[in-house]
């Protein structure tokens, strides 16, 4: 089987602030989010950036990345600090490179720059605060309990005619990528009312089709604009006409500042920091009996995925779904399904690949 491309994940904040010795400081705070495929042992510089503010101060960003043999990324992050009497001068401040080696098992890096100006009086800084994650995006696991669907008409005119049906029973583990589960779950639909439009399904049409209201929990090491769950707020679907209260729990700061431009076309969306890995978590911000809920922290090996099972259930409905997704590795995959086969999950559907 062909290695997967790995992707780099870069999420956090470029910041500053314009000292004034009279009067009030004026800063700088820009989110920052960007995603780079890298699949040859070549470095790709992917991320640049040029920030000014407060008429004085300019910060410059270029971030490279080079994808090694044991399928690690080598990252190289350059910054720039310019400070003078316009935000376009010349005058540099500080310059600082450094390095860091974000592993294949999906475990957040984080990485942190600051700059100074030295000079008397000069109390100006800028700050460069990320987080790096290397993750194989077309590898995962997803559970789903006790739904599946089927196809009633295998006509190829009629291929817009399906039903969805809860079974009893579970099928067996099918393997597919992740472009063939979403070429699985979005497929062409007719309207209930008969309309001569059609309506593409999108993947929590799929599994939450007989629920007239929704609450989901997600909980991610990647910003909202990643999340399988913007299908819920997808004009085009079924999904976005109802009432859906969507709780997005990001694992870190930079996580969340990261998903804010994004959340902000959402009112039903609401964010916050919560670690499900821990022990017996307070989760008393969260729904009770949540319909769906998201777990995407990378190789899960490198948590507890005990502690987060017993969150899950606490919260989870007796008739809710549990969907898992990870950067699989050959050398995980069976721990982590004997971990949640303990819990009381089926697992139904996982890609596979090589990393």
């Amino acid at each position: 089987m062909a290695t997967a491309p790995h992707v780099l994940v870069v999420s956090g904040v470029l910041s500053g602030v314009d000292n004034e010795f009279f009067g009030t400081h004026e800063r700088m705070y820009r989110p920052v989010y960007t995603r780079v495929v890298l699949s040859e042992d070549a470095p790709q510089t992917f991320f640049t950036w040029s920030e000014g503010w407060g008429g004085e101060c300019r910060l410059e960003v270029t971030i490279t990345a080079q994808l090694n043999q044991n399928r690690h990324i080598f990252v190289t992050v350059n910054g720039k600090f310019y400070e003078g009497t316009s935000e376009a001068t010349m005058d540099l401040a500080d310059e600082q490179t450094q390095s860091a080696l974000v592993p294949k098992s999906g475990l957040p890096i984080p990485f942190s720059l600051q700059f100074f100006n030295r000079e008397p009086f000069g109390g100006d800084t800028a700050t460069i605060s990320v987080t790096f994650v290397n993750v194989v995006e077309d590898i995962l696991l997803i559970d789903i309990r006790g739904l599946w669907y089927h196809r009633v008409d295998a006509e190829l005119d009629s291929a817009s005619e399906h039903t969805f049906m809860h079974l009893v029973w579970k099928p067996d583990i099918s393997t597919l990528t992740e472009e063939q589960m979403h070429d699985q779950v979005k497929v062409l639909h007719k309207l209930s009312n008969n309309e001569t439009n059609q309506m593409r399904t999108g993947f929590f049409e799929l599994l939450l089709h007989k629920m007239p209201s929704l609450r989901v929990v997600e909980f991610s090491m990647l910003p909202f604009s990643e999340s399988v769950g913007l299908d819920l707020f997808d004009t085009q679907l079924s999904t976005s006409k109802r009432d859906v209260e969507y709780h997005f729990q990001a694992n870190n700061a930079a996580t969340l500042f990261a998903s804010q431009e994004t959340a902000s076309n959402f009112s039903s969306l609401y964010m916050s920091i919560l670690n499900m890995t821990r022990p017996a978590v307070d989760l008393s911000v969260l729904p009770k009996k949540v319909n769906d809920m998201i777990l995407r922290i990378g190789n899960l090996l490198m948590y507890n995925l005990k502690h987060v099972t017993d969150n899950v259930k606490s919260i989870l409905d007796e008739r809710g779904y549990f969907i898992v997704l990870w950067s699989s590795y050959k050398e995980s995959d069976n721990t982590i399904s004997q971990i949640l086969s303990g819990a009381f999950f089926d697992v139904l559907m996982r890609g596979t690949g090589e990393q």
